[in-house]
């Protein structure tokens, strides 16, 4: 059985007169490579332009903490392309830091322009060239892999966002977006000065809800807490793919009085960061967006105030190391803040997109100086009393002090009555 989970802001835009190809719909991550499969091997500092299926060969730079590992590990890691500043150059990254500290040998797959009837053969052209572990970044890929797990059972295989059940060679990793939803959440409360907030959502579905409910959590919290009352405004818009719904959605909860802006929408939340972009410079009001999957502070420097983190490098580097050491085991590991899946954005996390940036010339130094500095210039205008009290409830929820709800078809109605 496969349950598929969606995972959101897989996505690339213009910024700063860098065009970069925008690459999510509902969080689905398309596309991939011609029949045959044919790869070409370059070294990290080349900037791939081809069509076909291409293999990467890295040298690493990122270093963790990690315990010696036990034995050699080739893994291929399956992404859409590099350059989006989010989803797949993070996970792309997670391959480097199992190279640096694992001393794994990885080699990256890219199925951009490969059409979903080849999904099949896309994978088993890589199950046979031997490798030990192959991890797969699209969650649409997840009844190919289910397929592949039967017929090749000593084949070990670990897909992100989606949940492959029954299969001992297949890690299925999912994130708990509503803990670092709710961080977020608490964060948009403290800083709204209008006394209103506001959420934009894809599908009406069960992996939304977790973003929204908790976001909810996290506002209801600093209100416990203050004894302050905040509106919530939210809204599902029904897609993934469309900025102007994004958009319409946010513009309608700013004049209603909203501040501060969450997403959890895909490419349709680049509507809701342009929304609060534009209303900003015709009304010279201050609002803000908050971000979602990847650190999406850069966009649009000194409007987006914090991004909802889904670290899909962890998780990367987690399925290799488990290898590694010898503790591969097949069925969902859900990956938390504790665990270091999901968080609030941090300085060292634009610090590395914008030099992935200025690695694969999307910007140049001198331009991710000024993103960083203007993004930075924004962090440092919140209190710090601010920031160590969104920091205090994330290690409550580390500690299991607090525990943030996981909507199910049961409890969604009852929730929303309670957190509105």
């Amino acid at each position: 059985m496969v349950i598929y989970l969606v995972s959101l802001g897989r996505t690339a835009l213009t910024v700063l007169a860098v065009v970069i190809t925008a690459i999510v719909v509902a969080g689905v991550m398309y596309a991939a490579v011609p029949k045959g499969g044919q790869t070409i091997t370059q070294t990290v500092t080349v900037t791939v332009t081809k069509t076909e299926a291409v293999t990467q060969t890295i040298t690493a730079t990122q270093v963790v903490a990690t315990t010696t590992p036990t034995q050699h590990v080739k893994a291929a890691v399956i992404i859409r392309k590099r350059g989006d500043l989010g989803f797949n150059d993070m996970a792309w990254l997670g391959g480097q830091m199992a190279v640096k500290n694992l001393g794994a040998t990885v080699e990256y797959f890219y199925y951009e322009n490969v059409p979903m009837a080849q999904y099949l053969e896309f994978l088993e052209n890589i199950v046979r060239r031997g490798f030990d572990i192959i991890v797969v970044v699209n969650f649409m890929m997840a009844e190919q892999v289910a397929e592949l797990a039967d017929k090749y059972p000593n084949q070990k295989f670990a897909i992100l966002d989606a949940v492959v059940e029954g299969k001992p060679n297949v890690m299925s990793i999912v994130f708990k977006e509503n803990e670092g939803s709710a961080l977020v959440g608490a964060l948009a409360t403290y800083l709204s000065k209008s006394g209103t907030v506001g959420i934009v959502l894809g599908m009406d579905i069960p992996p939304l809800w977790k973003f929204e409910i908790g976001y909810k959590w996290g506002i209801h919290y600093v209100m416990n807490e203050t004894g302050r009352k905040v509106k919530i405004l939210w809204e599902y818009v029904g897609t993934f793919g469309d900025p102007n719904k994004g958009k319409e959605a946010a513009t309608l909860m700013l004049q209603q009085g909203a501040d501060i802006v969450y997403h959890a929408a895909g490419e349709t939340g680049l509507g809701v960061i342009d929304a609060v972009y534009d209303y900003s410079q015709k009304t010279g009001k201050k609002v803000y967006a908050i971000g979602v999957d990847a650190p999406q502070e850069w966009i649009r420097s000194g409007y987006v105030i914090a991004s909802m983190v889904k670290h899909v490098e962890v998780a990367v580097y987690k399925a290799v190391e488990d290898v590694a050491k010898g503790s591969f085991k097949g069925g969902v590991v859900a990956l938390g803040i504790r665990e270091g899946g999901v968080d609030i954005s941090k300085p060292e996390d634009i610090k590395i997109m914008m030099g992935i940036a200025v690695e694969l010339n999307l910007m140049s130094q001198d331009e991710a100086n000024k993103v960083y500095n203007e993004v930075m210039n924004l962090r440092n205008s919140i209190p710090s009393e601010v920031w160590d009290k969104v920091m205090l409830l994330r290690e409550k929820i580390i500690r299991g002090e607090v525990s943030i709800p996981i909507p199910t078809a049961d409890t969604i109605a009852e929730l929303r009555q309670r957190y509105g």
